[in-house]
């Protein structure tokens, strides 16, 4: 009997705990993720976003690219459903929708809202200008910094949580088998000539294949190599660039070098990017004008080491990391604190919703 009454006054004495510790309230959102949703969509503030002009606009973008080359697509919340109002189908980035489709049913709550997205990798600058005439916004994954048309969500890569658990579980075991004090003190890259139709006469200018050429005369700071040739005009270029050619590497055994490289490809470099800042190495970010939704919350010497565009210090800021490892450790502890708790899934689900809240309000 004592036993039961001692059980019960615990129990109790539980449930005044819980009924009278004062609740922690809600944390806010990080204030870089308001100033990002803000600037997106500062342009549209006074004039709001006609629903009326979006539906005009996206029947006049069929007329200027029947084919739907620039891969827009016009959705609809409606009742807390998503749906497709229209998209002329392309295989291949269809599955992009289906990830968007996917993250936006994970959302506590849906606004009653349309809106264009492009599900390619950005928008095509002929049609950021076609809908800029309409004063519309579009969804993309990337962006120019100067393209106003363009309002960031995230990638695809960070709404897949199939990719989230993935790029979490090889990060996590990279760690374990590979800590800084055992990694190689070199940079290291595998990826595909993307970033534009090279030509004979200007091939070797893109910064991907200014790397393989690095990496050959200085291959004691660097191992870059291409695993698919791609997006070639000239045939010739596939006997030039065939020394540079190597096997694909997996993402755990990146993790082996201390230094990882992250150029653009057609545009930002979505999942290397992020996996990137949770793995443990420095990241050497090459300077550009293309951003993601949360490019502008990291910054040079705190969570990644600046390189220029060319590639042209690429050498001397690796001779510079081998020189001051502590602070290339530092650098790598600002940035996995800043994705464990900036990138993990609830935090890119929370700025998907705090967007969408946003755009909602400029709807008419």
């Amino acid at each position: 009997m004592k036993g039961w009454i001692v059980g019960l006054s615990l129990l109790v004495v539980g449930c005044l705990l819980i009924l009278f510790i004062p609740k922690k309230e809600n944390t806010p959102p990080p204030e870089w993720m308001l100033t990002q949703i803000h600037d997106d969509l500062s342009p549209y503030k006074e004039s709001g976003i006609s629903l009326q002009t979006l539906d005009q606009a996206a029947k006049d973008y069929l007329i200027f690219s029947p084919q739907n080359s620039f891969e827009v697509v016009r959705c609809r919340l409606h009742k807390g459903k998503v749906s497709i109002v229209d998209l002329l189908q392309k295989k291949d980035s269809y599955s992009r929708f289906k990830t968007i489709n996917k993250a936006l049913k994970r959302l506590k709550s849906l606004p009653e809202v349309e809106f264009l997205v492009c599900i390619g990798d950005a928008l095509d600058p002929k049609a950021a200008l076609f809908f800029k005439k309409y004063h519309i916004p579009v969804l993309t994954f990337a962006k120019l910094q100067k393209d106003q048309t363009s309002v960031l969500i995230p990638d695809c890569t960070a709404l897949s949580k199939k990719f989230c658990r993935k790029m979490q579980s090889r990060t996590s075991k990279g760690h374990d088998l590979f800590p800084w004090h055992e990694k190689e003190e070199k940079a290291f890259w595998r990826g595909a000539t993307t970033g534009g139709a090279l030509q004979l006469n200007d091939y070797q200018e893109l910064p991907r294949i200014k790397l393989v050429y690095l990496s050959s005369e200085h291959p004691q700071l660097i191992d870059a190599k291409l695993t698919v040739l791609g997006q070639i005009a000239d045939p010739k270029i596939f006997e030039l660039l065939s020394p540079f050619v190597g096997k694909s590497v997996s993402l755990v055994d990146h993790l082996k070098y201390k230094y990882q490289i992250l150029i653009d490809g057609n545009t930002c470099a979505y999942s290397r990017a992020y996996w990137q800042l949770f793995s443990d190495c420095l990241m050497f970010k090459q300077t550009s004008p293309n951003i993601q939704w949360y490019y502008k919350a990291l910054f040079p010497y705190v969570h990644y080491v600046p390189i220029e565009n060319n590639l042209s210090d690429l050498k001397e800021k690796i001779e510079w990391a081998q020189s001051h490892d502590k602070e290339a450790q530092a650098i790598v502890a600002s940035a996995n604190d800043f994705a464990q708790n900036n990138l993990n899934k609830d935090a890119i689900d929370l700025y998907f919703q705090l967007f969408l809240q946003e755009y909602a309000k400029l709807q008419f």
